[in-house]
């Protein structure tokens, strides 16, 4: 059995295209996961590195780590944003946009948003 924790960082920019180069690294950090935890890892991404981009007008750091013996994925997504998100009102939520944290609040073991010295980080946990 494979004990070994796989770990990568990227700087993403501040482009439509981040969400998506986030969603490739984070399947290739999960490579071989079962098919349900590797959606839902890459919905989860693909989230909180929307929310970065969108909201902020600077680039965004991507951090993941997949521990592969306890089947344990954890994103971290710092921008420099101080501004926190909010949940929305279902009634809201049900537009296109604001479920985010609806989703993420569903499909994760755990999250969270921490303020740093540069703007905040928001992370969630999966486990398989």
């Amino acid at each position: 059995m494979d004990h070994e924790a796989r770990h990568m960082s990227a700087q993403l920019d501040r482009t439509v295209n981040a969400p998506r180069e986030a969603r490739g690294m984070v399947q290739s950090l999960v490579d071989g996961a079962l098919s349900p935890f590797v959606q839902d890892a890459l919905l989860l991404t693909s989230e909180l590195v929307t929310n970065a981009v969108i909201h902020t007008h600077v680039s965004c750091d991507l951090d993941a780590t997949y521990e592969r013996a306890d089947h344990r994925l954890v994103v971290r997504v710092r921008d420099q944003s101080s501004l926190t998100p909010e949940d929305r009102p279902s009634s809201e939520a049900a537009a296109a946009e604001g479920r985010g944290l609806q989703l993420i609040d569903a499909l994760a073991t755990s999250w969270g948003c921490n303020e740093t010295t540069q703007g905040k980080e928001m992370w969630f946990e999966l486990v398989e």
